[in-house]
C-alpha cells in the first residue's frame, strides 16, 4: 500500500512540476511562433534562446501524466500498458495540432481560461492529492503535499509580480482581486497545512467508520431475512 501511494506522490509532483514548469518557460520566452525540430532545443538552451516549442512538449507529458494518474486511481483499465498508451492517445489529439503560440496564449493570458489554468487546475489538483494524504497518511506525503503548495504560492506570487511589472495586471480590475485572493487562500494552506490535514484525516475516519456501520447493519438485516425466510420454510 505504501509502495502504491509513494508512486502516487511521485506522480503527482511530476505532473505539478510540469505544470509550472510551462509557465515558468512561457513567461521567459518571445511571443512568436518557432518551429524549430526537437534536436535543436538542446542548442538553443545552451544559447539561452529556449523555444516556446518545449512547452508544448512539456504540456503533452503534463496530460499524459494527468490522464494516466486517473485512469491508474479509478483502475478502470487493468493493463498498465494499454493505460500509458490510451494516455499518450489523450494527451496527442488534444495537444498536437495546437501551435506553441497558442499555448502562451492559453497559459499567460490573464481572461477566463488563464484563470482556470493558472489557479483552478492546480488547485484541483493539490485540493484532490491533500485529500488523498489525509486519507492514506505517512510523512512523505505530508511533507510533498506541504512543499507543493509552498512551490504553488511561489509561483503565483512570482507571476503576479511580473504581472504587475510589465502592465498586464491592473488593480482595478476585478481579475487582480481574484488572483490576490487565490494567493490568500493558497498561503492559508500552507500556514494551516496541518491542521488542515489532520481535519481531514478525522473526517475521513468518521466517513469510514459511519460507511462500515452501515455496511454492518445491512449485514445484520440480511442475516435476519435469511434466518425469517429459512423458519418459514421450515414451518
Amino acid at each position: 500500500m505504501k509502495k502504491v501511494f509513494n508512486k502516487r506522490i511521485l506522480i503527482s509532483v511530476l505532473i505539478l512540476f510540469s505544470y509550472f514548469s510551462i509557465l515558468f518557460i512561457l513567461a521567459q520566452s518571445p511571443q512568436e511562433v518557432i518551429f524549430d525540430p526537437i534536436r535543436d532545443l538542446f542548442a538553443n538552451w545552451e544559447e539561452g534562446n529556449l523555444s516556446i516549442n518545449i512547452a508544448k512538449y512539456l504540456f503533452l507529458l503534463l496530460i499524459t501524466l494527468f490522464v494516466w494518474s486517473i485512469l491508474d486511481f479509478g483502475g478502470i483499465i487493468p493493463s498498465k500498458t494499454v493505460t500509458w498508451i490510451i494516455s499518450f492517445m489523450i494527451a496527442f489529439l488534444s495537444i498536437a495540432y495546437v501551435a506553441p503560440q497558442q499555448i502562451w496564449i492559453l497559459l499567460t493570458g490573464f481572461d477566463a481560461l488563464g484563470l482556470t489554468l493558472i489557479f483552478f487546475v492546480p488547485l484541483i489538483v493539490l485540493g484532490l492529492f491533500t485529500l488523498r494524504v489525509a486519507a492514506v497518511g505517512g510523512a512523505r506525503g505530508v511533507l510533498a503535499q506541504r512543499l507543493i503548495w509552498f512551490v504553488y504560492f511561489l509561483f503565483l506570487v512570482g507571476n503576479f509580480v511580473s504581472g504587475m511589472v510589465n502592465n498586464r495586471i491592473n488593480v482595478s480590475e476585478p481579475f487582480a482581486w481574484v488572483y490576490i485572493g487565490a494567493i490568500f487562500l493558497v498561503i492559508c494552506v500552507v500556514f494551516f497545512n496541518k491542521f488542515i490535514i489532520k481535519w481531514l484525516g478525522i473526517a475521513e475516519l468518521e466517513a469510514e467508520s459511519e460507511a462500515a456501520g452501515k455496511t454492518l447493519e445491512r449485514a445484520v438485516r440480511l442475516r435476519r431475512m435469511e434466518a425469517e425466510a429459512l423458519r418459514k420454510q421450515a414451518a
